[in-house]
């Protein structure tokens, strides 16, 4: 029956979040591990940055570090746009009381996983910044996730938003692109980039709302 498939619909949704959210937890956390100690000493010398995995890893990608920025930024709009609903938005079925530990269950994770992605990016950014001696105030930083951004909202489609009322015929209805710009701004690290997201929210149009909030 209807509840029966709304039910399993639901619980596969979460199995995806929950294993999406611990897979880029536990990134987060070897970017940490590599990374944390050398921006908390406020240490800038390249080849400390360098010296990495997850460093020569951006650096290996035959199109250079740039594109694998913007390709880490894309994953990042990406997850946003069709995690982000699950976050921000009421779920699916919320008329079904039965399955309320299972929609609490796929809020938590979507959360989880947006801010892990938040500070994944935040963290590829910091680095990028300071092996290719681009200060954080550079507005390139900003152009990478604002045209990811811009190119990755024209490309979504009612099929990645599920059954949230935040689609309309010319896509992505304005009111959600422009909550949407807003966390995708409030996600990145503050304590590692916040030259970027005051920027970013100036480029994208929000500054008054993110201003609102941070002060």
């Amino acid at each position: 029956d209807t509840s029966a498939s709304n039910k399993s619909a639901l619980r596969r949704i979460s199995d995806s979040l929950h294993l999406s959210a611990v897979g880029a937890q536990f990134l987060a956390k070897l970017f940490d591990a590599e990374l944390g100690e050398l921006v908390e000493q406020r240490i800038i010398k390249q080849n400390k940055y360098r010296e990495g995995c997850l460093a020569k890893a951006m650096w290996s990608n035959e199109s250079g570090p740039r594109q694998s920025l913007k390709e880490l930024t894309k994953v990042f709009v990406q997850a946003w746009i069709k995690f982000g609903h699950y976050a921000v938005c009421k779920l699916p079925f919320e008329r079904d009381s039965s399955d309320l530990a299972l929609r609490r269950k796929c809020r938590e994770d979507a959360k989880l996983l947006l801010k892990e992605i938040g500070t994944i990016v935040s963290y590829a950014i910091r680095l990028y910044s300071v092996v290719e001696i681009v200060h954080l105030n550079h507005k390139d930083l900003v152009y990478i996730i604002k045209d990811a951004f811009q190119t990755e909202s024209v490309a979504a489609t009612k099929s990645d938003l599920g059954a949230y009322n935040v689609y309309s015929k010319r896509g992505l209805s304005s009111s959600y692109q422009t909550h949407l710009k807003l966390q995708l701004v409030l996600s990145l690290d503050s304590n590692l980039v916040t030259d970027v997201q005051t920027n970013l929210a100036k480029e994208l149009g929000v500054k008054k709302e993110y201003s609102s909030i941070v002060g």
